[in-house]
């Protein structure tokens, strides 16, 4: 993925019951330097977490680094392509019976 998204600078984050955490990836990032960060949710959906727990989290960020502007992406579930992809997969599924 860092490869693919290069030169931008990609951390991974945990909302809950792992590490790294936001707090810890953001603050990794900015001490490399980096002052604009998009998190980009791994969701299959915009649920609690996308619409809540996300947004809290980043506003607690934005807090503690008022020189780093944080945005917000939607779930990556909901982008067109991995709509299709799993459309694709289930269609696969389905076919197969595996």
């Amino acid at each position: 993925m860092a490869a693919k998204a290069a030169p931008a600078r990609v951390a991974l984050a945990f909302a809950e019951y792992a590490t790294p955490t936001l707090e810890e990836a953001v603050r990794d990032l900015r001490e490399a330097g980096a002052r604009k960060l998009l998190v980009v949710p791994i969701f299959l959906a915009g649920g609690g977490h996308v619409a809540g727990d996300i947004p809290k989290l980043i506003d607690a960020e934005r807090k503690r680094h008022a020189d780093v502007q944080i945005a917000l992406s939607g779930a990556i579930g909901e982008e067109p392509e991995v709509v299709a992809a799993m459309i694709d997969a289930v269609a696969r599924i389905v076919k197969t019976g595996v």
